[in-house]
This record gives C-alpha cells, sequence and structure tokens, in this order.
C-alpha cells in the first residue's frame, strides 16, 4: 500500500508532519524518499527515505522508525534538484505509482545541474538560430529601411525631338510620362506635357 499525499506521519505515536511530496527513482519507478512537512503547514520539507517508513498503516497514516529528535537531523528538500513529473515524460510510471494526484519529484540529472553548462548551450543555440535567420531577415530588413522617397534628381530628361519646333514664338506641346515611387508602394508613371518656345530676342526681352 502507497500512502496519500497530505498522509499523517508518525514518530513513536506522535504526529510530526504531512506527506506533502514524494521523490520518486526514474530507474526502478518506486518511491525512494517521502516529503514530510513539519506541523502547522509552513515548517520545512525533511526527506525522508523510504527505508525509514516502518509501516503504512493506512492511506491516511504512516509510522516512521526514527524518534522525534532523529526525525529532525533528516536533510531539508532542495527544490531546485528536482524536476516534477509533468516536467518529465517517464514510460510506465503509473503502473508502479498509487499516491493521489499531487506534486511528484524526480532527481534533476546531475548534467543538468550545472547552470553555467546549460547557459551556455543555450546561448549558442541562439546563436546558431540567429545565423540561420539572417539571411532571411536581412532582406525584410533593408526593404523596410529604405528611405520614404528617392534622393532629389536634377539631372536632364528628354521630352521630345526638338526639330518639332520649327517655327518662332509659337508654342508647342510635348506629352510624356515621368515613373515615381513612393515607400512601399509600386512605381507609377504619369503622363505629363510642357509648352516649349523658340523665343525670339525681344519676346525673351519682354518675359524677362
Amino acid at each position: 500500500m502507497q500512502p496519500k499525499l497530505t498522509a499523517k506521519a508518525l514518530c513513536a505515536n506522535k504526529e510530526v508532519g504531512k506527506i506533502s511530496k514524494v521523490i520518486v527513482d526514474p530507474l526502478s519507478h518506486e518511491i525512494s524518499h517521502v516529503i514530510i512537512q513539519e506541523l502547522n503547514g509552513h515548517g520545512a520539507e525533511r526527506k525522508i527515505p523510504i527505508g525509514q517508513v516502518q509501516e503504512v498503516v493506512n492511506e491516511e497514516e504512516i509510522v516512521l522508525r526514527c524518534s522525534t529528535e532523529e526525525f529532525g537531523q533528516f536533510p531539508v528538500l532542495e527544490r531546485d534538484q528536482y524536476v516534477t513529473i509533468k516536467e518529465v515524460e517517464i514510460a510506465h510510471l503509473e503502473d508502479h505509482l498509487h499516491v493521489e494526484p499531487g506534486e511528484i519529484l524526480v532527481p534533476l540529472p546531475r548534467l543538468e545541474q550545472g547552470v553555467p553548462r546549460r547557459t551556455f548551450f543555450t546561448n549558442m543555440t541562439h546563436a546558431i538560430g540567429t545565423l540561420i535567420a539572417l539571411p532571411l531577415v536581412f532582406p525584410v530588413l533593408k526593404y523596410l529601411m529604405k528611405p520614404m522617397f528617392k534622393p532629389y534628381d536634377n539631372a536632364w530628361f528628354s521630352v521630345g525631338n526638338v526639330k518639332k519646333v520649327n517655327k518662332e514664338n509659337v508654342g508647342f506641346q510635348f506629352k510624356f510620362t515621368r515613373g515615381f515611387k513612393e515607400a512601399f508602394m509600386p512605381e507609377q508613371q504619369i503622363e505629363k506635357n510642357i509648352w516649349v518656345v523658340k523665343a525670339t530676342p525681344a519676346v525673351q526681352q519682354a518675359v524677362y
């Protein structure tokens, strides 16, 4: 019989606390330790080897082999050294474990306890991911960082053949198309027209 979580723990017929958690051996799938929280619900959680459990009276009560003084000598649970069975997958664990649902702990593998080592591999994974993603992200960033408008272009452009202007002081219309492009919009073509006059010196004097 396996005790329930919250079952009372007795030492020499004196209650010393209640089971708050159990620790499972990931290889044998059997309970290796019970975690007993001292009375009043706010005391320390002590790790008791399953060999110190003398008897499981029923699902609500267990008897320990130690005295109350010896009970206080057991180590306090270091929670960061364990993970719950919800965080790791252990096949067929339910075939061996019959405690009521609660926090069931498994020892954290020794290699996983080195935080600097884990941090190094985490950072290396992020760096490799960044290098892989950079060729995909760079064209998008380059596109988004384009200026909203092209720089001002003061170069000459052709609108037609000057031979069409064959009379003096008479306006000739030239129609043409010019393309312009705004930030993320496709380039657009707009029809424009200008008037060209071959002015005589007298007309130029009158105008200017």
